[in-house]
């Protein structure tokens, strides 16, 4: 893979990865409020959910710049070369038809929850809960973004030199 992409997916997953440290910070503040002052946050459980999914959403192309990602070793590296070729091509185009599948959906979901106006004001979808912030649109956005790099992770680990076979 070119090592362009594979610092670039590296560094934005361990900038990523740091979300985990963040959501472990706020929940104990969320538990010290919560049960030593008698004053809970409105939008520590808003927060953290958004941190994970973005930090879960990123893990599939940040392990398949890897070459971590799941496959059935018991089959691919017990075979041959041909096999592992094969296995190899249905890996790229079964994950090109999921991958783009998805971040197609979630592309038009960024919109119809982003793109909504009234009385010439941004009104975007809301979480509806006590925070109340327009997480939706963004969360459905990253979401495709990250899909996308997958799919270019999966294009380049194909085309590559070092891809395994």
């Amino acid at each position: 893979m070119r090592a362009a992409l594979r610092r670039a997916v590296d560094g934005t997953g361990d900038a990523i990865a740091v979300g985990f440290a963040v959501v472990v910070v706020i929940t104990t503040y969320e538990v010290v409020m919560r049960y030593v002052f008698a004053s809970p946050t409105a939008w520590v459980h808003e927060l953290s959910i958004a941190l994970c999914a973005v930090a879960f959403a990123f893990g599939g192309p940040y392990a398949a710049s890897r070459d971590a990602h799941l496959r059935i070793s018991a089959v691919v590296d017990k075979s041959g070369p041909r096999t592992r070729a094969v296995c190899a091509g249905l890996s790229v185009v079964s994950g090109a038809v999921y991958l783009g599948g998805l971040a197609y959906a979630f592309a038009v979901r960024a919109i119809e929850t982003g793109w909504k106006f009234e009385d010439g004001r941004w009104a975007p979808e809301r979480t509806g809960r006590a925070w109340d912030v327009p997480i939706p649109p963004f969360m459905n956005g990253l979401i495709a973004l990250c899909c996308l790099v997958f799919l270019i992770v999966l294009f380049a680990r194909a085309t590559a030199r070092d891809a395994p076979r």
